[in-house]
């Protein structure tokens, strides 16, 4: 199973999507990337930045392989067609783990979209913009939806509950 974490957690948004946790964000991603790798499934994401799920989720995962090669990638980096190379340090010092994927599209709000079609489920950690629409767009293609911080999991409950009234999202 291909598993998309996203979210952000950047201090002047923190108000506005309630985020209250700072401090726990880069573990809780470390945490989350360990277990989907640990479990046999493939992480996706797309951003190195310090302040994305995306990056500590990647630490998660490379400590869970433990350093071995894998047989086939087992992080799937998915980014804007911006002509930047993401963990391209982590990418040379873990050989065989990681692969990328080019959006058809400069920007994130697209990116984002392919992001949560190339995945089987999404995680959304923290908040921002961009995190709700990943977890909008994943409950509309009725793809299994985890929400993680107290905001972040009313706005997936939400989601789901809209998109289950349109008889379009997960039951249940």
């Amino acid at each position: 199973m291909k598993v998309a974490v996203v979210g952000s957690w950047k201090a002047k948004e923190a108000t506005e999507w309630g985020l209250k946790s700072q401090d726990l964000f880069p573990s809780a991603c470390r945490q989350i990337g360990n277990a989907i790798i640990r479990l046999g499934h493939t992480l996706v994401i797309g951003s190195e930045s310090e302040s994305t799920a995306d990056r500590y989720a990647v630490e998660g995962a490379i400590q869970a392989t433990g350093g071995s090669i894998p047989d086939h990638p087992r992080i799937i980096i998915l980014r804007p067609n911006d002509e930047h190379v993401s963990f391209e340090q982590l990418r040379n010092d873990n050989p065989g783990l990681f692969t990328t994927r080019v959006s058809l599209d400069s920007g994130w709000n697209v990116t984002k979209l392919f992001q949560v079609n190339e995945a089987d489920g999404v995680v959304v950690v923290g908040g921002a913009t961009f995190s709700y629409q990943a977890g909008l767009a994943a409950a509309i293609c009725k793809k299994p939806l985890v929400g993680i911080d107290r905001r972040r999991a009313a706005d997936a409950a939400g989601i789901s509950a809209a998109t289950r009234r349109a008889g379009r999202g997960p039951r249940g």
